[in-house]
């Protein structure tokens, strides 16, 4: 079968690839890049929804989507960040959005070896894109927020005229489940779309955004159960516990992310053959 010859040459690939490897780097390049990352973010979007302060909890939101295991007090340190004025702070912001851009290069070289190298951008290409990573996600903050908007004006004038079966399908299913997993699947739909160099089908990376949308839904709980029955893991590590999760989490992700990238690859060798 077709679907089962694509998950064995998925694997061997992943083995060969070193893909374990990659997403050790990856993990540790978005250690060191998640907070410079999260402060710009703040700080662009806060330009156009309002100060960092009401910006905050909103992003919060969507970065424990991607991030679960992420620490509150990391995110509440993020806000008190000052980077104060004059010269120190502009270099301070061209240090920060040079340490957020790590990630992107990281996923890129990754990306680059599990498709072995078929189309290699420019250099300059891939640091403006990595430059480009921070206020596009911006942007797309800013959008799901007017949906967040839109969503709720629904669901108000649903209830002025009486239909409560609507809105409470979006209160509990739609919001709890159904939309964080879409928004997963469009995230991780553009990433394999836009970071891998050379040309991918739309539909190639949906099929790899959905495997991995479900994949890291999966591996989320199974996490979260494991640390749950888990309580004394954190004394291996004592205070460098909320690190040590989010690392561990990262690499497991990025894991399922470059398996899913393999699955395209072989997918996509797979149509070539036929």
């Amino acid at each position: 079968m077709d679907v089962i010859r694509v998950l064995k040459k998925s694997l061997l690939s992943f083995k060969e690839d070193g893909c374990l490897n990659l997403s050790a780097a990856i993990s540790f390049y978005a250690i060191l890049s998640i907070i410079p990352f999260i402060y710009l973010l703040i700080s662009i979007v806060g330009v156009f929804v309002g100060s960092k302060g009401e910006v905050l909890p909103k992003v919060s939101v969507y970065i424990n989507q991607l991030i679960p295991f992420i620490s509150d007090q990391v995110l509440h340190e993020v806000g008190r960040i000052n980077l104060g004025s004059g010269i120190f702070a502009w270099l301070a912001v061209v240090f920060m959005l040079w340490s957020s851009t790590l990630i992107f290069d990281s996923i890129e070289f990754s990306l680059t070896r599990v498709f072995k190298g078929e189309h290699l951008r420019p250099f300059w290409v891939s640091k403006i894109m990595s430059f480009l990573f921070v206020p596009v996600v911006g942007l797309v903050f800013i959008f799901l927020q007017i949906f967040n908007l839109a969503v709720n004006a629904f669901i108000m004038l649903n209830n002025y005229f009486g239909i409560t079966l609507v809105p409470i399908f979006l209160n509990s299913v739609g919001l709890k489940y159904i939309f964080p997993l879409l928004l997963n699947l469009l995230f991780l739909t553009a990433l394999y779309a836009i970071v891998t160099p050379g040309k991918i089908i739309f539909r190639e990376a949906m099929i790899g955004g959905f495997i991995c949308a479900i994949m890291l839904d999966i591996a989320k709980h199974i996490f979260g159960w494991m640390i749950i029955h888990n309580p004394n893991f954190g004394l291996v590590y004592g205070s460098l516990n909320t690190i040590i999760l989010m690392l561990m989490w990262i690499f497991y992700a990025s894991a399922i992310f470059l398996f899913c990238a393999e699955v395209i690859y072989a997918y996509r060798n797979r149509n070539n053959h036929e």
